[in-house]
């Protein structure tokens, strides 16, 4: 079985268990922080990638340890943001108040980074990702921060 599939199965098996978490809402400069270390994870593994990929540094057995990775964090992006902390806490954030206020685009735009993400993960495991994958990747990235990020 593949790797980001054995992932992506024990993610499901921990969705039972999620929603006693999810209810609890964090302090905001908490669920800011939380927020921009899911981001950070999604980044990281998505520069990692890219350096792979582009055959900068890394090597093919490594993106199938940074794919699945950048993959699960994306899974969690979306809950990361349902707390509405815009104007409150200390901490500083680029996110804008338009993820709540439209949140059914905001949300189909993470769905769509999640699925270039398992695709990027999947291309990686069978040993074929490519700038393709990139690409789309990033495409999604620029999607969100264009319309839910300051600049």
């Amino acid at each position: 079985m593949r790797m980001w599939t054995k992932l992506a199965i024990a993610g499901a098996m921990l969705v039972p268990f999620a929603g006693g978490v999810a209810l609890a809402e964090a302090e905001p400069d908490e669920a800011i922080k939380y927020r921009k270390a899911v981001m950070q994870a999604i980044g990281g593994h998505t520069k990692a990638s890219a350096a792979i990929i582009t055959g900068k540094a890394g090597t093919a057995e490594d993106l199938k340890k940074h794919a699945p990775a950048l993959y699960m964090s994306a899974m969690t992006a979306l809950e990361a943001f349902r707390q509405n902390t815009h104007g409150q806490g200390a901490e500083k954030t680029t996110a804008t108040e338009a993820i709540w206020t439209d949140w059914a685009g905001f949300e189909g735009k993470m769905e769509n980074l999640v699925v270039a993400a398992r695709n990027l993960a999947s291309a990686a495991e069978a040993g074929n990702a490519g700038g393709e994958q990139l690409k789309a990747l990033g495409g999604t990235c620029k999607a969100c921060h264009d319309d839910y990020r300051t600049k």
